[in-house]
């Protein structure tokens, strides 16, 4: 099997999120056999075997930290994870390193390891084959990467924001061949799980974040920052016909400063 690392993509300013994400790795894939790189600038906490803090420095965005970072990790694969993905279910070890081996025999440049699930052809009935101009189908949640593609697709400067809505338009227009595979619905428990809508937004704690800290213990975190408010949250997470009007009021409720 090629060089496999899991990169935890963040900075400084969210360093109150490291030790439950730390905790939730440990409870929910103590098992995992590749090394965990948590990204900073220049701050780290004490972490057990098999976890280590790699440090870029002075802030300069997203895809200029992260390609700092994954120029110094020797692995072919990344798993992509953010330290406010609270991992809250277990993590399947053995069905990682078939999806890993799996993206190698069919030179698979990014699998999705969860959310967004993207309608598309059905592939050995556990993958959805996604094109390139499919809403989502490039995306920062949790992932398997050739490490190679993903370093192509860091520009520095670039937000994580800029990358969400950018890059797929660039590799559109660049006439990129990327082979693209996400997990199915029906088999998400293959993936990598946690906490809905992570557990950070816009600064705010999340419902489900927020959650996870009373439960796991880490309540004196909960005042680090405002909590989503309850129908704010839920409205963001609707899916189907529904989505767009409930996003339409999100964008008033965020116009208005309404947090309720």
């Amino acid at each position: 099997m090629s060089k496999v690392a899991v990169i935890v993509n963040s900075c400084d300013a969210f360093n109150d999120c490291w030790e439950p994400f730390i905790h939730s790795m440990t409870k929910f894939w103590g098992d995992c056999k590749w090394p965990v790189y948590l990204i900073s600038n220049f701050k780290e906490i004490e972490c057990p075997q098999g976890f280590s803090f790699l440090k870029v420095g002075e802030d300069r965005k997203f895809a200029s930290n992260l390609k700092y970072a994954i120029e110094r990790v020797d692995a072919e694969y990344i798993i992509y994870l953010q330290e406010d993905y609270f991992l809250n279910q277990k993590v399947n070890q053995e069905a990682l390193g078939k999806h890993i081996e799996y993206c190698i025999h069919n030179d698979i440049d990014y699998m999705r390891l969860g959310m967004p699930f993207i309608k598309g052809e059905s592939v050995s009935g556990i993958y959805t084959k996604n094109k390139l101009a499919d809403k989502y189908a490039l995306c920062l949640q949790a992932a398997i990467w050739k490490r190679k593609t993903l370093h192509s697709l860091l520009f520095d400067g670039w937000s994580g924001w800029d990358f969400e809505y950018k890059i797929q338009q660039y590799a559109i227009r660049e006439g990129m061949k990327i082979n693209i595979l996400g997990i199915n619905e029906e088999n998400k428990c293959l993936g990598i799980n946690y906490v809905t809508g992570t557990a950070v937004r816009k600064g705010k704690w999340t419902v489900s974040g927020y959650e996870f800290l009373k439960n796991e213990g880490f309540e004196e975190v909960t005042g680090n920052r405002e909590k989503e408010g309850f129908f704010f949250f839920h409205l963001q997470e609707v899916q189907g016909i529904f989505r767009i009007p409930c996003l339409v009021l999100v964008r008033i409720m965020k116009k208005m400063k309404w947090n309720f």
